[in-house]
């Protein structure tokens, strides 16, 4: 299993003596920007295992946006689910950010013990705002005119799934489940997930202030929020 990862995802690995938690990046992101490179330090630091890996991104051998659909990605996060459990991790934390959250919903939770939702969306209406079809018809991503990410056409007609079908999902798990929200962001989405669990152990906070990445201001709150959900 650790030779298949090495040879099929770009990923960082770092074994300590507590739970493993498994960092799922957002839409259009990886696992090397600075607000997951935070979350694995702190976690390190306290004792815990991580690992983040990359979805898709620019390396010839990884996958590509264009390529690929929701259900890819939740087959990748399985994958790394079970090689989590080859390594004899029996205590794993599964933490979602932002659309990408949404993989986490469909993953197999026989070895999840707890979750996090980081600002995550409640689906793809705001997404699709910024949706655009070029001269041969072909999506893609442009978000604040920051850059352009093409999709394929399957990951296209993920996104016309209605926000209800989550909502549905999210009500099935019966996994303790903790939202933090950003207030300038999603924190509207996570409190409609909030209302939709039905799991005994739940809680939602909004971080005063934060923008969507927690990277300008809240990622103290985030992390230490994270950390008492897991140790609890």
């Amino acid at each position: 299993m650790l030779n298949f990862i090495k040879e099929s995802y770009n990923y960082n690995y770092i074994q300590n003596s507590k739970w493993i938690i498994i960092f799922v990046h957002w839409l259009t992101g990886s696992k090397d920007e600075e607000m997951y490179i935070q979350w694995e330090s702190f976690f390190n630091n306290h004792g815990y295992s991580t690992i983040r890996f990359n979805l898709y991104w620019d390396l010839p051998w990884e996958k590509k946006l264009e390529e690929v659909s929701l259900q890819n990605h939740i087959d990748d996060v399985n994958t790394v689910i079970d090689f989590c459990v080859s390594e004899n991790h029996k205590n794993i934390f599964l933490v979602g950010h932002s659309y990408w959250w949404i993989v986490n919903l469909y993953v197999k939770y026989d070895n999840i013990k707890k979750i996090l939702m980081r600002d995550p969306s409640i689906g793809w209406e705001v997404l699709l705002q910024d949706v655009y079809e070029d001269r041969n018809w072909k999506h893609y991503i442009d978000w604040w005119d920051w850059y352009k990410f093409y999709i394929s056409e399957a990951l296209y007609e993920d996104f016309l799934r209605p926000s209800e079908e989550y909502l549905d999902r999210i009500a099935r798990i019966s996994l303790p489940i903790k939202i933090i929200g950003a207030e300038h962001w999603l924190a509207k989405a996570g409190a409609r997930y909030y209302n939709a669990i039905t799991s005994n152990e739940k809680e939602f906070i909004i971080v005063p202030w934060a923008n969507h990445t927690f990277t300008e201001t809240g990622m103290d709150t985030l992390l230490n929020e994270s950390l008492n959900w897991i140790e609890r």
